[in-house]
């Protein structure tokens, strides 16, 4: 998979730790039963219930490490 770096403006491969923090927060959600999203109109997150599609979205996330 890769990601957007804002810092090089290029799609990378992510580091290790990053891989590492979305597997182990997408393991969290599964268990709580939990997902993030995103409320576009004022930019805030939202939880909601567990969403595959929201897995799939988060882990898209851009860079900026």
């Amino acid at each position: 998979m890769k990601n957007w770096d804002r810092k090089t403006g290029k799609n990378v491969t992510p580091p290790k730790r990053v891989t590492t923090f979305l597997e182990d927060l997408e393991k969290l959600c599964r268990i709580h039963n939990v997902s993030i999203s995103h409320e576009d109109t004022h930019g805030s997150f939202e939880l909601e219930e567990f969403d595959e599609h929201n897995i799939q979205w988060i882990n898209r996330a851009n860079l900026n490490l």
